[in-house]
């Protein structure tokens, strides 16, 4: 097997978890306020929104879904998922292609399930950023991990496309 595309399965499988993980843990934005020895934080995530508060002598934290969301705010849900989805395809197509190295349209699959996963999760997060700037929050480690791996998912394409012009050309 070819080492450029075992990395970029890899690559692939690395970006599946990660965009499993930035998808399910409510990190996405973060906001403090604190005032008289009193703090609340608030950390939202693409489903659920926590809230860790310490006032006075009461500390605690409390998790709700997230309901009734906007649209938009949909269309992210939907597109991380999609993407998290395309990559699992290509990590699929990818190990199926190293069984039987005959099947180029294996390798093609996976390369193109590879770019549609990055263009997904990284439309997710522009929409994402676009539309909560409004917000004095800040963008947290889930949104940084989502556009990590829409840009992994293609370079995972990309070590593909290589590892196939490394293993040379067949004759018509």
């Amino acid at each position: 097997m070819n080492k450029v595309l075992a990395v970029g399965i890899l690559c692939c499988l690395g970006a599946t978890v990660v965009s499993i993980i930035s998808t399910a843990i409510p990190y996405w934005l973060h906001h403090e306020e604190k005032a008289g020895g009193q703090s609340i934080t608030l950390y939202l995530g693409l489903w659920k929104t926590c809230v860790k508060y310490s006032v006075s002598t009461t500390k605690g934290s409390t998790c709700v879904n997230i309901e009734n969301a906007p649209d938009w705010w949909k269309s992210v849900q939907a597109l991380m998922i999609l993407g998290i989805l395309f990559l699992a395809l290509s990590t699929f197509l990818g190990c199926l292609y190293c069984k039987d190295d005959s099947k180029q349209s294996l390798l093609h699959g996976a390369m193109f399930t590879a770019v549609l996963g990055g263009i997904a999760l990284i439309i997710a997060v522009i929409v994402f950023g676009v539309k909560e700037k409004e917000i004095s929050s800040q963008f947290h480690a889930c949104f940084y991990l989502a556009l990590m791996s829409g840009a992994d998912a293609i370079v995972a394409a990309a070590l593909m496309a290589i590892s196939k012009r490394r293993g040379g050309y067949s004759s018509i």
